[in-house]
């Protein structure tokens, strides 16, 4: 039996809107294979955001809700070296401000057909922490990852964040720079 490849989807052949509370019944139907993500859309995501804790974007290819993201702000503390990394000296504050990617998720029968809706939520991401930066520090991209998707994260440059606290987390704390010396080919 030959598999059939899976089908790349272009970043603009997908819409991408903040959740409504017209969406209850969309997202009920949701389901990545994550149940703890899946709850979340389902339970959390429009009540974090009516308190302005967190913003939730919902992915559609085709008019099929494919995916969502969660971002909410952030601020990570990073080792004297990872500091100089970004021309970051040790008497600036301890604390770098950044957004970070609370979930993403993309559908399982999506994903089982199709790659490059994971990537695209985050060159949006990658975005909107740009355009945050604008009005108020924001340098990083973080993620809490779950450890199957550390790989994918990877892939896209994110790296683990080293300082004492973030060691030993059932979610590796990671990072990428939002203003990078040279862009990652993906977020071009």
């Amino acid at each position: 039996m030959t598999l059939s490849p899976r089908s790349s989807v272009a970043p603009e052949d997908l819409k991408v809107r903040v959740l409504t509370g017209a969406d209850t019944s969309l997202v009920a139907g949701f389901t990545c294979g994550e149940v703890d993500l899946d709850d979340f859309l389902r339970s959390d995501a429009l009540r974090l955001q009516a308190h302005r804790v967190a913003r939730t974007y919902l992915a559609f290819h085709e008019a099929e809700l494919v995916a969502y993201m969660t971002v909410l702000a952030d601020a990570i503390v990073l080792e004297t070296k990872e500091r100089k990394r970004l021309a970051l000296s040790a008497h600036d504050h301890p604390a770098v401000a950044a957004l970070k990617i609370a979930r993403l998720a993309v559908s399982a029968s999506f994903r089982s057909t199709h790659t490059g809706v994971g990537t695209a939520l985050v060159r949006i991401a990658l975005a909107i922490g740009a355009d945050v930066s604008e009005r108020v520090g924001c340098r990083l991209l973080t993620v809490d990852a779950y450890p199957e998707s550390v790989a994918f994260y990877e892939r896209l440059g994110f790296v683990r964040n080293r300082a004492k606290l973030y060691q030993g987390r059932e979610h590796p704390s990671m990072r990428l720079d939002i203003f990078p010396p040279e862009p990652p080919s993906w977020a071009r």
